[in-house]
């Protein structure tokens, strides 16, 4: 049976993010262990406004929640048929959860 496109589009989303995931992941960790002293990679005042850059936390939550739901409906998409409702769902759980933490964290 032939996958409706988006279970196309979730499949390639899921592998593109888990990629940029560990990268920004791993930018954090960096930028955070430098800036805290434990390791001297790069200039520790640079490291430090790096670690807390909204260029990374914006896209590193975006990542996280549709990666996380996108995972949640992989593991469900099996059990329930109606795939195109539960991917429209996910997607706005993810826009509400993304707006949220922005809001939260940056405006608030």
């Amino acid at each position: 049976m032939k996958p409706t496109t988006p279970v196309r589009f979730i499949r390639v989303f899921h592998r593109w993010s888990g990629v940029l995931l560990i990268f920004i992941v791993g930018i954090k960790i960096v930028t955070g262990l430098n800036a805290a002293g434990q390791i001297l990679m790069l200039p520790r005042a640079g490291s430090h406004s790096l670690h807390l850059s909204a260029s990374l936390d914006v896209p590193l939550l975006f990542l996280f929640y549709f990666h996380s739901l996108y995972g949640l409906f992989k593991i469900f998409q099996s059990k329930i048929q109606k795939k195109v409702m539960i991917f429209w769902c996910t997607n706005a759980v993810g826009i509400l959860l993304f707006i949220w933490s922005v809001l939260v964290i940056y405006l608030i």
